[in-house]
Order: structure tokens, then sequence, then C-alpha cells
């Protein structure tokens, strides 16, 4: 996959999916840090200070 990002040659059907799919766990993954920093913003800060 990295030949391709370097523009070093045309992607196969595998290269393709395996694209795909690391583009979706990336979106899944910034999706669920917007949602811990959001959780985060509204948590109550005597529970997160907590010892």
């Amino acid at each position: 996959m990295e030949h391709i990002i370097n523009s070093e040659g045309v992607p196969t059907p595998i290269e393709k999916r395996k694209f795909i799919e690391t583009k979706a766990v990336v979106t899944e993954l910034e999706n669920v840090l917007d949602i811990a920093d959001t959780m985060f913003e509204h948590a109550d800060p005597k529970v997160c200070m907590k010892e």
C-alpha cells in the first residue's frame, strides 16, 4: 500500500479494499475520540477529579 501512497503504481482490488477498510477504521476512531471529548467536556468535575 505504501507504493500507492507514493504514487508508484496502480492499486489492485485487494489494496483498494485494504485502503477503504483502513479509512473506515480511522473514521470510527475519530468518532470515538469526538464522543470521549464531548463526554469529558460535559462531565461533572467532582467526579472526574475524584481520587
